[in-house]
């Protein structure tokens, strides 16, 4: 299911602008130097104290607290923007501390578009919908980053390939592959020059058999011995 950032509660979201100048607006969380998730820390006045003095609210001495870090944890959006602030690409969806995991939306600054799944490397992996700047999509599963496995491949002139992905790859049967990105002209003639391999390949492993013959009759004999030398074979 794609990810829609407008059916999301934005009840719990905070704003934080990096250095980078890009914006995140979603949940967040804190975690200890063990990554084990902690409350939030007292917050603190505008000369930096925390507001209650020297102790949290649980009385315990500041210096013993273990130091916490704020992560995007949750659902949310970071947008990154040009210098007339205007979108130059963006991720809205899940995030598991500071990384985009799981389901989400991605804008990128070529103007590609990703709806689907991310593992814990930000790659893409498991279902998803690519779409490129010229228009050429694949909607079906991803391996590392790449197309693999079941998934239909459009060109923007409406040329479909339908069936089974390696590694960005479209299989079209046997050991063959072609680019899914190749105009549909490059892959037929592609297909066709396999094909003509493939039977240069089927006839010089006939070539290769071994044939046996019983003649009883020594003018047989002479005639196999002479057709086998005419088809390049060694009697």
């Amino acid at each position: 299911m794609a990810f829609d950032m407008a059916k999301i509660d934005k009840t719990s979201f905070v704003n934080i602008t990096f250095e980078d100048n890009s914006i995140y607006y979603g949940e967040v969380a804190w975690f200890n130097e063990e990554g084990e998730e902690v409350p939030a820390p007292a917050e603190e006045d505008s000369s930096g104290e925390n507001q209650e003095g020297s102790q949290n609210p649980n009385g315990e001495d500041l210096e013993k607290v273990p130091k916490a870090k704020i992560s995007r944890h949750g659902n949310g959006a970071q947008i990154f923007l040009r210098q007339d602030n205007t979108v130059l690409c963006k991720y809205e969806g899940e995030w598991i501390k500071d990384s985009k995991y799981g389901n989400g939306l991605t804008m990128y600054p070529d103007g590609a578009i990703y709806a689907g799944s991310l593992n814990s490397l930000e790659k893409k992996e498991g279902y998803g919908k690519y779409v490129w700047p010229s228009g050429d999509s694949y909607n079906g599963t991803w391996g590392n980053d790449k197309m693999d496995g079941p998934g239909v491949f459009i060109q923007s002139n409406g040329n479909r390939l339908e069936g089974t992905f390696k590694n960005n790859y479209f299989h079209i049967g046997g050991d063959n592959f072609v680019n899914p990105l190749s105009g549909q002209k490059e892959i037929e003639n592609f297909i066709n020059k396999r094909s003509d391999i493939d039977k240069i390949k089927e006839t010089r492993l006939n070539e290769k058999r071994f044939i046996i013959k019983l003649l009883r009759s020594r003018t047989k004999l002479a005639n196999t011995i002479s057709e086998s030398c005419g088809n390049d074979r060694i009697p």
